[in-house]
């Protein structure tokens, strides 16, 4: 039973390893279409009535955050 068992885990653990990679694929492509997508919309917020509404909704989303470095240790 317990090697039954240890191979099942062995499967288990490479498809969730699959999973893993693949979600991560999924995220990152849908990030890059949304960069894209925002890209667009700042490019031609003026040109385009009602398209700067939009682009400051966006713009919450993708404002750029500072990494906040900690303070060295004495």
């Amino acid at each position: 039973m317990y090697k039954r068992l240890s191979e099942i885990d062995g499967k288990l653990a490479s498809l969730y390893s699959a999973v893993e990679d693949t979600l991560m694929a999924a995220g990152s492509d849908t990030l890059n279409g949304s960069l894209q997508i925002y890209n667009a919309v700042q490019q031609n917020k003026k040109k385009i009535p009602g398209l700067d509404t939009v682009a400051t909704k966006m713009e919450v989303f993708f404002e750029k955050k500072r990494a906040v470095v900690p303070a060295p240790v004495k």
